[in-house]
């Protein structure tokens, strides 16, 4: 492979493993729930706040119909509220670190959830929640710390094994993941996803017999899933079989035309075959999607200029 080729394949985007540990623990519903998003409820929590403006699970319940309402930071003041009516209510550290986290700040989520573990030692949904913002700041020693926790306490909960097995993966303790995957499909064997992230596992340690079973398991379970097929499509790239590769990368497409990492990795393959009709073409659609990089690429080494 020439230097060229070597650039565009450097281009190309890994495994996409990060999603499934963020959808198990992102639906904070079973933490509120309490209250229906309805005007009615919500009336009748101002009502009781104004007859009693010190009632502290008025405001957390009212935060809880805001949180449905999809209203987040009128929860989050409503949780405040109830904090410093009531300073030891763990549930609304709790749901007001699920709210910050939601938005991003991690950083306060985690303070929240600590401080919700303080007042309730042995309260699962916080070390969960702890352990996924601990992960998306990448400091994955101390998510699985809390995962772990949240086992000892949950140890029949498959998601968790799952959240696990992802940060084990970011740290490239394969065969650990590998270990809390087939933990989790022992508890829910029907689930796609988490057959899905055990064939990248098999993929990267480049067992990709194992790696393509899953895969077809997990296609067989949730065929719309184009996140499944783009890290197919990678795993035949990595295994030298571009033609496989490409048509994978074209079903991830079709089933979400908005997949840029789909068109950066086929453009890249196109124009490592020397098609810059097709490469280009692609190279422009993941740019105009936000990813710039292969156009660039391509630029540097003189091709899509037109």
């Amino acid at each position: 492979m020439n230097i060229k080729n070597k650039l565009f394949g450097l281009v190309l985007i890994t495994f996409i493993i990060i999603s499934v540990m963020l959808y198990f623990f992102n639906d904070t519903s079973h933490a509120f729930g309490i209250e229906d998003a309805n005007d009615k409820t919500l009336a009748r929590y101002n009502r009781d706040i104004e007859k009693n403006p010190d009632d502290a699970e008025a405001y957390y319940n009212r935060g809880t119909v805001w949180v449905n309402k999809g209203e987040y930071n009128k929860a989050i003041a409503d949780f405040s509220k109830a904090i410093t009516l009531k300073p030891n209510f763990f549930y609304a550290y709790y749901n007001r670190g699920c709210m910050l986290a939601d938005q991003g700040n991690q950083d306060k989520a985690i303070d929240d959830y600590s401080k919700a573990i303080a007042l309730k030692s042995h309260y699962f949904d916080a070390y969960a929640m702890r352990g996924n913002s601990w992960a998306k700041k990448g400091e994955y020693d101390k998510a699985i710390a809390d995962y772990s926790e949240a086992i000892q306490l949950k140890p029949n909960d498959y998601r968790i094994y799952v959240n696990r097995g992802v940060a084990w993966k970011a740290k490239g303790e394969y065969d650990k993941a590998i270990a809390d995957y087939n933990k989790a499909l022992q508890l829910t064997p029907i689930d796609g996803r988490i057959y899905a992230q055990r064939g990248t596992v098999w993929a990267m340690k480049k067992d990709y017999d194992k790696a393509f079973a899953d895969f077809n398991k997990a296609l067989q379970l949730t065929p719309n899933d184009d996140q499944i097929y783009f890290n197919k499509g990678l795993a035949w790239w990595k295994k030298g079989d571009s033609v496989k590769a490409l048509s994978n990368y074209s079903k991830a497409i079709q089933l979400n035309p908005n997949n840029e990492s789909a068109y950066t990795n086929r453009g890249a393959i196109y124009l490592i075959q020397r098609n810059n009709k097709l490469g280009c073409q692609d190279a422009i659609k993941a740019c105009e999607l936000k990813d710039c990089k292969l156009l660039k690429t391509a630029k540097s080494m003189g091709d899509c200029l037109d």
